[in-house]
């Protein structure tokens, strides 16, 4: 993973990575603290972290208001070379673990791709989004 940095598309346009999470900074850093997940987190540069105690999201903003999903994209935009297109939110591909932000997300246009990461922690909506019986996200 750590090789994210340094890679690029077919056309030979660089990937940008970024972080966006509904966790605050002690709790991030706690999920983070042992030494093999710093080494991977460290990929994502600092002002493309987007967590959900960031001063740059007003607490009126933050999940489910699509800002934190847009946020990491300015500072990418922002160092982008001269003559080098600016990254759409439709160009973005996206990992979530709640279904409701994923049809959020889809119905606002923030993200052209999403993969959904289910999580064993007792959300409501697992079985019957496993089974695709809810309607609410396109499942290949």
């Amino acid at each position: 993973m750590l090789n994210l940095e340094s890679a690029y598309t077919l056309d030979r346009d660089k990937i940008h990575i970024a972080l966006t999470s509904s966790s605050e900074r002690d709790n991030f850093d706690l999920k983070t603290s042992r030494q093999e997940t710093k080494e991977i987190f460290s990929i994502f540069d600092e002002n493309q972290r987007v967590l959900g105690d960031d001063p740059r999201v007003q607490k009126s903003r933050r999940k489910p208001v699509p800002d934190n999903f847009l946020m990491p994209l300015q500072p990418i935009n922002e160092r982008l070379c001269d003559g080098q297109k600016a990254i759409t939110p439709a160009e973005c591909l996206v990992f979530e673990c709640r279904v409701l932000r994923l049809e959020e997300g889809q119905k606002c246009e923030l993200f052209g791709y999403c993969i959904w990461v289910w999580q064993t922690n007792g959300q409501e909506m697992d079985k019957e989004v496993l089974a695709g019986r809810i309607g609410l996200v396109y499942i290949v």
